[in-house]
């Protein structure tokens, strides 16, 4: 028992002396811990990314030497001011104080980009290439956190089956993406029907297919392809359908349809006895000329013609007679008859003006040169005639200038548009009315010789209007005008005419005739200096000037229309 007494008692020693040893080293390592502060980051120079918008996970951190040497986060400041929406670089100072401890470090932000673009490919996962035609772009974007949108400065290639987008930033940074081409024909082929899909044909008569062509990107034309189905009985009225299909090589199919309407559709055919247009005098009575009605089908359909409006014959003006009729089918036709009712018809006593006289006439003025003309005109003492027009409305007032000089105003015409002041009767005589009534308030008198734009023979009427010019040459009296053309021309319209061959033209053809109506145009100033040698030539050689009145023999093409 003593024994085992003082081995406890030893035991006991040495651990009450490893203890004191132990206090004591921990005493010394606590009074040898020193703590400072220091920031959490290495280097000088921090890198922010472009679209940031503060400076994150930095600051001060409270070290011990022995204890704590990983640290304590401390309240940090940031002095210096950074521009997250500009790269560049900038100067900043971090700040903190903790237990009577300080830091001040200075440091380097770097604002930049090294984010690339983002190239995002617009794909539709049923969409092919078709074969042999090449890949049709389906659409793509880029996108940069920094330029913005790149769209336009995507390269494309494509390589092997393989289109490859690529992009790259101000800041260099690239971006790549790759779509895979899938070859596949899934157009469908084309059938196009002549005269459309739907088409009428009258009953009774023979129904023939107008014809139809079909079409494919890949195999190209196989209209001999085409199936056609269904039949036509032109002998009964109704609706038929004609199918038409077609099958490319790629298994594409397409379907049309034509319907054929057959029924009456020939409107019946009016057939007026005597004009379309007619004249008569104020106070005469007018009886109607008749009519007849017939149609393919209903026979003769003259008893259900009606007819509207009526002839005033007690005062001027334009009358129209109305006549319409409509089948059984339902086809209606409709013509009009005119009826111009006159007071009395231009009165024209020609006198003979004698031996070389020169009518000179100008078409298609006023216009800037009229007054350089008028200049000429009177510095000679000649008096001409104007056929007047509306075509520069800035010099409309030269119409008035000109009367007052002496010289004789004629009507032209208001705008010279031949589609719309030949495309008929009353087209005509509406353009007319509106250049005569300017003439009126510029002179105070009503002209009452006409010149037709292009000549009474011009052939330029058939376009819009089948015999209009014989129309008029004889409706023209009836509405109290005498018209007349020419027998020389200066050729002044010619792209290559100048003074000298103007003028020239002029005196060939005046030597030929014993009285001469001259054409020329004061709109350009060629025209207008020929007139002076013209003059000169003129009354050295003994000739006679004259303006025109309506005793003055007119001169007349023959209609051509």
């Amino acid at each position: 028992m003593e024994k085992e007494h003082k081995i406890r008692k030893t035991i006991c020693c040495v651990l009450g002396i490893i203890i004191i040893f132990l206090g004591v080293g921990v005493i010394g390592l606590c009074l040898g811990n020193q703590y400072y502060l220091e920031l959490n980051t290495q280097g000088e120079c921090i890198a922010i990314e472009y679209g940031e918008q503060e400076i994150t996970d930095i600051q001060a951190l409270c070290k011990g030497t022995v204890w704590n040497r990983k640290g304590t986060p401390v309240k940090t400041k940031i002095i210096g001011e950074v521009d997250f929406k500009k790269l560049g670089t900038y100067e900043v100072t971090f700040e903190a104080d903790y237990k009577n401890m300080k830091l001040s470090d200075k440091r380097t932000v770097v604002i930049q980009d090294t984010t690339p673009p983002e190239i995002e490919l617009v794909s539709n996962g049923d969409s092919y290439a078709n074969p042999g035609l090449g890949y049709q772009e389906e659409g793509f974007q880029a996108i940069d956190n920094f330029d913005g949108d790149l769209t336009e400065k995507v390269k494309v290639k494509e390589k092997e089956g393989v289109v490859i987008y690529t992009v790259t930033d101000s800041s260099g940074n690239s971006a790549k993406v790759k779509r895979k081409l899938i070859y596949k024909d899934v157009i469908a082929p084309v059938i196009t029907l002549k005269q459309g899909n739907e088409i009428k044909v009258n009953r009774g008569t023979n129904f023939t297919d107008p014809g139809f062509t079909a079409s494919d990107e890949c195999d190209g034309d196989i209209t001999n392809q085409v199936s056609v189905e269904g039949d036509v009985d032109t002998k009964t009225d109704g609706t038929y359908t004609i199918t038409y299909k077609v099958t490319d090589s790629s298994d594409n199919q397409t379907i049309v349809k034509r319907k054929v309407r057959v029924g009456d559709f020939v409107a019946p055919v009016i057939a007026l006895r005597g004009e379309k247009s007619s004249y008569i005098k104020v106070g005469t009575s007018y009886a109607e000329p008749g009519f007849t009605a017939t149609d393919n089908v209903d026979g003769n359909l003259t008893e259900k013609v009606k007819v509207s409006g009526s002839v005033n014959t007690s005062k001027m003006g334009r009358n129209v007679v109305t006549y319409t009729v409509k089948d059984a089918f339902g086809n209606q036709t409709t013509v009009e008859r005119v009826v111009y009712v006159y007071e009395k018809q231009a009165s024209y006593n020609p006198v003979n003006p004698g031996n070389k006289v020169i009518y000179l006439t100008f078409d298609d003025g006023p216009s800037r040169y009229t007054s350089k003309l008028l200049g000429i005109l009177d510095k000679y003492g000649v008096k001409a005639t104007f056929f007047v027009t509306n075509q520069f409305p800035a010099y409309q007032y030269m119409i008035g200038e000109t009367h007052r000089r002496g010289h004789t105003i004629a009507l032209h015409t208001y705008k010279h548009n031949y589609a719309s002041l030949y495309a008929s009767e009353d087209a005509y005589y509406k353009d007319l009315y509106l250049i005569r009534d300017i003439c009126i308030k510029q002179t105070g008198v009503e002209p009452k010789i006409v010149r037709f734009p292009g000549g009474t023979n011009n052939t330029v009427s058939r376009n819009y209007c089948k015999g209009i010019m014989t129309s008029l040459t004889k409706s023209l009296q009836y509405h109290g005008y005498l018209y007349c053309d020419w027998n020389v021309s200066g050729g002044d319209t010619y792209s290559g005419s100048t003074r000298t061959s103007i003028a020239n033209s002029v005196i060939s053809g005046a030597k030929k005739n014993s009285v001469s109506v001259v054409l020329q145009h004061d709109t350009t100033d060629k025209s207008v200096s020929a007139v002076e040698d013209i003059l000169f030539w003129g009354i050295q050689n003994g000739y006679t000037f004259l303006p025109m009145s309506e005793s003055t023999p007119m001169v007349h093409f023959k209609p051509k229309n």
